[in-house]
């Protein structure tokens, strides 16, 4: 962010001097870094006296003095109160119909939430490329809820633990479920897609599906995952 000792109306760092706005954009540039400031005391208060968020909020503002194509930020919800990590999220997603924006972060979760693509990088190699889902499908674990009726549980366990391509099986229900019965089942191959097998388990069980489904591995599951395999490669 901009010099502590500053206050948010003085005239911006020399940043925007090294990267000048073209002229006919130059007062829109203003406006719109001023609209992202927004605080609700007013622009006279000294940056240095401001919380976290409001202080990377006015540095976000400054480096769109001059509009850029691209921002580079990092870690930018570091640090943040849950308001304002839900206001630093809403805001990066307003700027990227206008820039393109670059987050670099360790808090996957939030990238998740933020991002709508996702690149993985270790040790200078692409590990991963693609959205979340695309990431959850091609490098998850690829584990399928299935829920019925009509059908005994542990029948339809048994006979997906006899089936080719099914690594485990086990019961999930709800404590005190009557009706509706649920199954997890894990591929034996990672990334694998068992719900057909699935199915038809359940089906030759005289069961009723009404739900069967492929889990979202959490984020950093999928980064430790592809982490892990990137050093065995290495190893190997």
């Amino acid at each position: 962010p901009p010099y502590p000792q500053m206050r948010v109306s003085d005239p911006p760092p020399p940043r925007r001097l090294l990267h000048p706005a073209p002229r006919p954009l130059a007062p829109r540039a203003v406006d719109g870094a001023a609209k992202t400031w927004r605080h609700p005391d007013g622009a006279r208060r000294r940056i240095g006296a401001l919380s976290k968020g409001y202080r990377q909020r006015v540095g976000l503002a400054a480096a769109l003095v001059h509009a850029p194509p691209v921002l580079l930020l990092d870690e930018p919800t570091s640090g943040l109160d849950p308001s304002q990590i839900l206001e630093t999220r809403a805001l990066l997603r307003s700027l990227a119909g206008r820039h393109t924006v670059i987050l670099s972060s360790h808090i996957l979760p939030e990238v998740e939430k933020t991002c709508e693509r996702l690149i993985v990088i270790a040790r200078g190699r692409v590990l991963a490329d693609g959205s979340p889902r695309e990431l959850s499908e091609r490098h998850g674990g690829g584990a399928v809820v299935a829920e019925f009726a009509g059908a005994d549980a542990g029948e339809v366990v048994a006979a997906l633990l006899g089936a080719p391509g099914i690594g485990a099986a086990a019961e999930s229900s709800d404590p005190g479920a009557t009706t509706w019965r649920r199954v997890r089942v894990t591929p034996a191959q990672r990334g694998a897609d068992v719900r057909e097998a699935v199915g038809a388990a359940v089906a030759s069980k005289g069961g009723r599906l009404r739900e069967l489904r492929r889990e979202d591995d959490a984020m950093e599951s999928l980064f430790a995952s592809l982490i892990e395999g990137a050093a065995e490669g290495e190893a190997s």
